[in-house]
């Protein structure tokens, strides 16, 4: 396999994990009552759409057809476990749930950014560092909120 076909293969993965991450916090929003922290969430889902969005413009750049819509087979499926973090109004759980999600995301882009770098386009690194950036700075704040939760 060829280093740019090995490449664009991990970026579908992250594609389909951000779909699954977006479409997890879209999930969480739904159902929690605290707005400041349904804010955050909807906040975080719309970031994943953009971030979805770029992925695929630079898969497509590639010469590649990236995936279209939702994810499909979802490596781990986040949407699952925010659904199960989500009896009755658990503000705390979900908050921890977005913590190991957005642990898991900075684990793909820290394997993905330092496998992959000297070999990576340069917009693409840009790219990926980026959004690895606000993954970081949306765990913090998960964090923030999860403290301050009573």
């Amino acid at each position: 396999m060829e280093k740019s076909d090995k490449i664009v293969k991990k970026l579908k993965g992250l594609l389909e994990k951000t779909y699954d991450t977006k479409n997890s916090y879209e999930l969480a929003a739904e159902r929690l009552e605290d707005p400041a922290i349904r804010h955050f969430i909807n906040d975080k889902a719309m970031q994943r759409a953009t971030f979805a969005l770029e992925l695929k413009e630079a898969i497509g750049r590639s010469g590649e057809r990236p995936a279209e819509g939702d994810a499909m087979g979802q490596p781990y499926n986040a949407r699952k476990e925010l659904a199960r973090s989500l009896s009755g109004n658990e503000t705390e759980r979900v908050l921890e749930e977005v913590e190991r999600v957005e642990l898991i995301s900075l684990k793909d882009y820290d394997k993905l950014l330092r496998d992959e770098e000297s070999s990576l386009p340069g917009d693409i690194h840009r790219m990926l560092s980026r959004q690895r950036q606000a993954i970081r700075t949306a765990l913090d704040t998960a964090r923030t909120f999860e403290d301050l939760a009573p």
